[in-house]
Order: structure tokens, then sequence, then C-alpha cells
């Protein structure tokens, strides 16, 4: 969904801000650098976390207090609210997967077989044979240094198995809030071995990627702090919805509900989300469009591959309705 750096420290601290680059949000254009990495801006204030994409109008908060994650589109004025009932059925949903796949791999008769299988999901091999249904994570410090944003760091992996979850760059020099690992609690699709071992790192991440599964997808985050600023004083108002926002869709446990209207991006007439048969969508790069017609997204098709994929010949809708298409 999104990447942060921030681990918990043994002592309480104030707020601070980042800046960082990353693999962004999901559906991002991904602007920066070589890599693919786009910038964003970081506060923090106690159980309050809001990330910023500076190139993009994406922004996300996530409120502990609230048990709650809100995605902003502030150019559209829309955000999505991501209860936290959703990652708690990802983990119990990524477990039962798990012991599904092991008991799958144990009943094959061919011991090479077996080992192939474990090899390439990353289980472990118990002296039979069998893969072994026990998680055990494992911290190794690589004995590796390098600076990252003028920090010292020194780099550390954590596997899950023979799988490598965490690889980090840490720094004992920054110290932040011990309740920012409920961050990681609350919003990972990580075991709860590993979020244990997870505990006993005391130092600072400053660059890190990591693998995380959500739901029936797997992908990988890379984050890297380009500055820190532990001297800020955050406004609570930093942390609430901004005014004028529609909400379009509700994910929880039990699903996703899709709310209210939406332009279509062609001609910008309303569309009921919960008209079924009356809207139409089309999925690039994550984001998903909402058009009035069969017309309409084919339009919207042919337009994407004019523009090698890229959505600049969108526009912001006129008043009263109708959206201007790029001459």
């Amino acid at each position: 969904m999104f990447a942060f750096v921030l681990l918990a420290g043994d002592t309480v601290f104030a707020d601070i801000t980042l800046e960082q680059v990353s693999n962004g949000f999901p559906g991002s254009e991904r602007k920066s650098g070589e890599k693919g990495l786009t910038k964003q801006k970081l506060l923090l204030k106690g159980d309050k976390l809001k990330i910023v994409s500076i190139e993009e109008p994406l922004v996300c908060i996530v409120r502990l207090d609230k048990k709650v994650v809100w995605e902003i589109n502030s150019k559209e004025k829309t955000f999505v609210e991501r209860q936290f009932s959703y990652f708690e059925k990802v983990r119990k949903d990524n477990l039962a997967q798990r012991n599904q796949e092991i008991r799958e791999i144990n009943g094959k008769p061919n011991p090479k077989e077996r080992e192939e299988d474990a090899r390439k999901l990353g289980y472990r091999l118990k002296q039979d044979g069998t893969v072994d249904e026990k998680i055990l994570p494992q911290i190794e410090r690589k004995g590796e240094k390098k600076k990252v944003a003028d920090y010292e760091c020194e780099r550390v992996i954590l596997k899950e198995d023979e799988r490598t979850v965490f690889d980090m760059w840490v720094t004992d020099k920054i110290k932040v809030p011990e309740s920012l690992m409920k961050f990681y609690e609350e919003l990972g699709g990580f075991s709860k071995e590993v979020l244990e071992k997870l505990k006993e790192l005391k130092e600072f991440p400053l660059e890190l990627k990591v693998e995380l599964n959500v739901g029936a997808v797997s992908f990988k985050i890379e984050a890297q702090v380009t500055k820190v600023d532990e001297s800020v004083k955050i406004d609570e108002k930093e942390f609430e919805l901004p005014e004028g926002l529609q909400k379009v869709k509700e994910i929880t446990g039990e699903g996703e509900k899709e709310l209210g209207e939406r332009p279509c991006v062609i001609c910008g007439k309303m569309v009921n989300l919960q008209d079924e048969k009356n809207v139409f969508r089309f999925t690039h790069r994550g984001v998903t469009y909402i058009l009035c017609s069969k017309e309409h997204r084919t339009e919207f098709r042919d337009l994407l591959v004019k523009h090698g994929g890229k959505t600049d010949f969108l526009q912001e809708p006129k008043q009263g309705g109708k959206q201007e298409k790029e001459k």
C-alpha cells in the first residue's frame, strides 16, 4: 500500500518528519530517479502517521487511535477508508495459505520435489525431509557499513525461515516512540514471530526493502530517507481529513464497498457506483477509472495506447459536469 521506514526505539521522543524516496503508492507514476522512485514526506506524531507524495496528489493518513487508514487523492477530492479489520483478515489469510502450502509440499512422496518446492517458497526442511510448520525468524547483521542521509548505518536482514522479509540499513543515532511499532503490527501482513523479532532492533532504519504479502498480492517496498528533522512540532490538524472530500470506497475485513458518485473520466457525467449495470471500470497501473458507458471505456483505452500508457490527457472537469479532453 505504502512505504515507511520507521521502527520502534527505546525512548519516547518528540514529533519527527522525514523526507524519503520510495517506490510509492499503488498506481503512482514513480517519476524520480533511475530506479523509479518517487519523493515523499512523512510526518509522525505519537500514534498518527501521514505520508505525502511530493510529485503526485496522493496522501495517506494512518490513525492508530481510530484503527483506520485514509488514502486520499487530493486532485479528485476523494478518499478510500481502509479499516484495520482488513489487515487482520490479511494476516489470517496469509497464515492459512502458509499452512496449506506446507501440507501440499509435505504430501509429496518425492524428497527432491519437496526440497525444491520448499526452497522456492523460503520454507525450512526438518531432518526427516519435511517442511517445518514452525516459523523461525532470524536477524542477521551483515557487518556492512555505509552512510544514509549523513548517518552512519549498518546493514541488518530479518528473515522468516529462509525468506528475507526486511533488508535494512539502520542507525542508533535516532530514537523514535515505542508506540511506532504498532504501525507494523497493525498494517502489515507479517507473522507474529517476525514482529516479535523486529522488536529486538533498537536502531532506526534509514533505508530498507520489505517483502509484503497483502491478501493474494505479494510485492516489495523500497524506501530511502534523504532528510530527518527531529526538531519539529506538528499540528494535530495534519492528521484530520481535509474538508470537502468524498469517501468513494470503504474496505474492511468483510470486503470492499464503493460509495457515492464519480464522474466519467471521458465526459464528466456523474456515475452512481452502486448501479452496477451502468458503471464501467478500467484499471490501469493499480488505479481504477470510472466511465459511464462501454463506448467511453473503449475510448479511454485507446487514449492510453495513444499516450504511451500515461494519463496526462485527463483534465479537471469543467463546471456543469463536462470534462475537456486534451486537444
